[in-house]
Order: structure tokens, then C-alpha cells, then sequence
């Protein structure tokens, strides 16, 4: 009777073995504080066998964490931070397969609000030729630097809590503070007018020939005309000027005309108002 064999010494496949290293945090996230709006990032890093990474948070002072969507590099970045971020707490977890997940210490983020800035002026918010006015900026929290501007350009060398404004500074102010926590915000702006005021300004009166002239402007671009007269009524010379603030400085060169007291009008010429004074010219 003839019949079949089993191979001697049949062998399985083989299996292979596998030894992995557990992960161990190296870089602990550190503490770091930020201002409303800015952003700021967090680094960790752990050995072991192709650790994977997992950044949680923790919103009740690290009582609970949750994992972040997204977060599973060793650097976590935070964009345009809120002040509800303001104590978060931010781990990151490493895991190796099979040897289960370990977290790092955590790292608190301390967000600033942004400093609350208003501008004031004082005693008037409208001034004219011959006086000035205060514009004053409070800040909270304490400010340590101030940068000033007038109609959207800085003005050099106002460095301080308040700055002096007179005929020549009718316009818009605001101010942009630094806080005590490094956090910058600009205030509103504030508009100062031209006080109203029917008189004719001329000056420096007496002169060498070279003056100017400043009358009240209701709309912010008027034309006005300038008729120069000498002491017998004689029109001596005529200039026109486009004015596009309440006080325009329209400035006069007379240096050709001889010693002596001339007149001078002002004149709308679309609605017909005008204004009269006298200038004298010496040399």
C-alpha cells in the first residue's frame, strides 16, 4: 500500500519583531503673553520611536484638555488672539505606537487687552489767530509713549500726553499709545474747528512788505480776492487766493511798495462779503 508524506521539518513564515522606544517630552512650551489681536507660538518636542503630536488646550485651568484640529506639529501658532485665550492652557501630547501617549508640562498664555485711549481738548475744541488750545490723551492702562498725528501725518517730536493747537493746526488729531504692556490702540479723532469770527486778521502789522492775511472761511474750499490800496484809494495790487480751511493764510509779498500805510480788502467774490483793514509797510 502505497501513501503520501508530510515534508519533515516544515517551517512557518517568519514573524517579525517589533521594539519601540516610548515617547519622553525633551522641550517643554513655555509661558508666554501677548496682546489682543497678535499672535504668538509654542514649541515641544519629545524622543522615542516617530513620536506622533497632538497640541491640547485646557480652558478651565487645566482641569480638562482638548485635543486642537490641525495642531500635530512640534510648534503651535495662534492667530489674531482674543481676550477669552487670556489663561488658556496649551500641551502638547506625544504618542508611540503601542507604548501609549505621554504630555508635556503645560505652557500659560496671558493675552493683554488693548489700552482704552481718548483725546480731549480743552478749553476749546475751536480756536482763531491769536489763540491756542490744549489736546489732551488718557489712556488705561498707563501709557509710556505717545505718537501724535495731524490729518494722518505724525507730528515730529510730540512725544507727550498733550499737544498745542492754534490757527495753523485746524484739522484732525488722534494718538496712538504704547501701554505699560506693550500694547498699542489709536484713539478717535478729534476735529479742531475755526472758531467764526468776522474780522480781518493782517500780520505781523508793521511789516517789511511780506504779511499775512487770514479771514474766516465757511466752506472748506473758497476763493477769495485781495485788493491792496494806497493811501489815496489807488489799487495797487490784486491776488487771489483758494482757500481749504477755515483761516487759509494767504500770504502777501509787498516788499516793491514804499513806506507807508495801504489798505486792504477781502472779498467773496460768489456771495459778496468782504472785510477791510489797513497795513502798514515800513522799511
Amino acid at each position: 500500500m502505497n501513501g503520501q508524506c508530510t515534508q519533515a521539518n516544515t517551517a512557518s513564515n517568519a514573524a517579525i519583531l517589533t521594539v519601540n522606544t516610548p515617547a519622553t517630552i525633551t522641550t517643554i512650551p513655555v509661558d508666554g503673553n501677548r496682546c489682543v489681536g497678535t499672535s504668538i507660538s509654542f514649541t515641544a518636542a519629545a524622543s522615542g520611536s516617530s513620536p506622533a503630536y497632538q497640541w491640547q488646550v485646557s480652558t478651565d485651568g487645566g482641569f480638562n484638555y482638548s485635543s486642537i484640529g490641525g495642531a500635530t506639529s512640534s510648534t503651535l501658532t495662534l492667530s489674531n488672539l482674543t481676550i477669552a485665550q487670556n489663561g488658556n492652557r496649551y500641551r502638547l501630547a506625544a504618542n508611540v505606537t503601542s507604548c501609549g501617549t505621554v504630555a508635556s508640562s503645560p505652557a500659560i498664555l496671558t493675552v493683554f487687552a488693548l489700552p482704552t485711549v481718548t483725546i480731549s481738548a480743552a478749553p476749546l475744541d475751536q480756536v482763531k489767530p491769536g489763540t491756542t488750545t490744549y489736546i489732551t490723551a488718557g489712556s488705561v492702562p498707563s501709557p509710556v509713549s505717545y505718537v501724535w498725528k495731524f490729518n494722518g501725518a505724525v507730528i515730529t517730536g510730540a512725544t507727550t500726553k498733550s499737544v498745542l493747537a492754534d490757527v495753523n493746526g485746524i484739522g484732525k488729531y488722534n494718538v496712538t499709545v504704547t501701554d505699560i504692556n506693550g500694547c498699542s490702540n489709536t484713539s478717535a479723532d478729534l476735529t479742531i474747528g475755526g472758531l467764526i469770527d468776522d474780522r480781518l486778521y493782517i500780520y505781523p502789522n508793521p511789516n517789511n512788505g511780506q504779511f499775512t492775511v487770514r479771514w474766516y472761511s465757511y466752506w472748506t474750499f473758497e476763493r477769495f480776492v485781495i485788493t491792496i490800496t494806497n493811501a489815496v484809494g489807488q489799487i495797487v495790487a490784486i491776488k487771489e487766493f483758494n482757500s481749504n480751511s477755515n483761516y487759509y493764510p494767504m500770504q502777501l509779498d509787498m516788499r516793491h511798495l514804499s513806506t507807508g500805510i495801504y489798505g486792504v480788502q477781502v472779498r467773496d467774490p460768489y456771495t459778496g462779503a468782504k472785510a477791510t483793514g489797513k497795513v502798514f509797510i515800513q522799511r
